[in-house]
């Protein structure tokens, strides 16, 4: 929190208590001074910072839409994320995860292949994500009624989880759904790493 007796100097300073004691006497300076301190502490109980330190929360994921997807490039570096303050979108399908999975983040990739394999790796030990691919065609996010390329449900294992998908259309984009359940032993949040390859698992 914020240092109290710091903020009185700063605002003693610029007030400049001292010329006011020059100027209407020792006993007026005095009971100007203890005023001036209740009503600051008054102040700074009421904006949180007299109390214990307050740490806001980081806010969701810049791909935590499907509008916002992360481009991974086939053949190319693993991208690593979080699920850390994600949300569901309204209508967003969860059919390839557990009850209770709340949180979901989206990355995409473009084919240049017609066979492609994702693979998703927990980077928090035994912290569980689900997945989903889907095609551009259904949406972003996925509508009602449109099912997956692949999908792989994890509410226990394994650590890592392999999409392997054939007669991919080359150019087009595939999305790449993420979900994860919070709580248990993980927390509210466990991390990953994603990756595309034109080598089938």
């Amino acid at each position: 929190g914020i240092n109290r007796l710091a903020v009185f100097s700063f605002y003693e300073r610029k007030f400049n208590f001292h010329s006011l004691k020059n100027i209407d006497g020792q006993k007026f300076y005095n009971i100007y001074k203890v005023y001036f301190l209740f009503f600051l502490l008054i102040i700074l109980s009421k904006t949180g910072f007299a109390g214990t330190n307050s740490v806001p929360p980081p806010p969701p994921p810049i791909n935590d839409d499907c509008a916002n997807a992360i481009n991974v490039t086939v053949n190319g570096s693993i991208v690593s994320g979080v699920t850390l303050q994600s949300t569901l979108e309204v209508g967003e399908l969860n059919d390839c995860a557990p009850a209770g999975s709340t949180q979901s983040v989206w990355y995409y990739f473009t084919a240049t292949a017609t066979n492609i394999s994702v693979s998703l790796t927990s980077t928090a030990g035994a912290c569980y994500f689900s997945s989903a691919i889907w095609p551009a065609s259904s949406g972003c996010p996925a509508a009602t009624g449109c099912h997956s390329l692949s999908c792989q449900s994890a509410s226990g294992g394994p650590n890592i989880t392999e999409h392997n998908l054939t007669n991919l259309t080359i150019g087009s984009n595939y999305y790449i759904q993420i979900l994860y359940s919070p709580g248990g032993g993980c927390g509210n949040s466990a991390g990953f790493d994603i990756s595309v390859s034109t080598t089938m698992a």
